[in-house]
């Protein structure tokens, strides 16, 4: 599996997905730097969860009718905006920031992992498919390792979320652009 679709899918779910990660697990404690009240943040991961019980079978069947790039690039774009709009809004006082993040994100959370099994699926014959997912998988948990750490150590060096934000937004646009680099064939790709 040298293959160069192999790779660039890889890279693109790596790469986003340490985007996500980079932030997600520092959720409760960039609300408290902003100044908002801890439980509001816990609450607004929940109501996150929420959203995205409509958001990822809604994704998906955009997926299924737009084509997998459009969608991806469409749910990073959405985390992306939620991003700008807490980073450059998010005052500890104003709610409508916190909703928009809310809304925006829980709403496409999940999309790398989403577009990037179904391309997997339209590219690779199903006697190629459990390895291809394992290697997706693997890049998946490289980013839940890396992630955090890199969130965490950008945190401690600055004392604020704003270059973890910057550098999140920076890795989910290049990810979206690696997967555009994976075109469908007319057929399946043959091992």
């Amino acid at each position: 599996l040298i293959m160069p679709a192999v790779w660039l899918l890889a890279l693109a779910r790596f790469l986003g997905q340490t985007g996500r990660f980079l932030i997600q697990v520092h959720f409760v404690a960039f609300f408290a730097v902003a100044g908002y009240d801890p439980l509001l943040a816990a609450s607004a991961i929940g109501v996150m969860g929420l959203v995205n019980l409509v958001g990822r079978p809604v994704m998906g069947a955009l997926s299924d009718a737009l084509g997998r790039e459009i969608v991806l690039t469409l749910g990073y774009g959405l985390h992306i905006a939620a991003l700008m709009v807490f980073m450059l809004f998010g005052d500890g006082h104003s709610l409508w920031p916190v909703m928009i993040f809310v809304g925006l994100s829980g709403f496409c959370d999940g999309i790398g992992g989403l577009v990037t099994s179904a391309k997997v699926a339209d590219l690779f014959p199903a006697r190629s498919l459990g390895t291809v997912m394992g290697i997706m998988e693997g890049c998946v948990n490289l980013a839940y390792m890396s992630g955090p750490l890199v969130g965490g150590v950008l945190f401690d060096r600055q004392g604020d979320y704003q270059a973890a934000f910057i550098t999140a937004m920076v890795l989910m646009a290049v990810a979206a652009v690696f997967f555009w680099g994976v075109p469908l064939p007319s057929r399946p790709i043959r091992k």
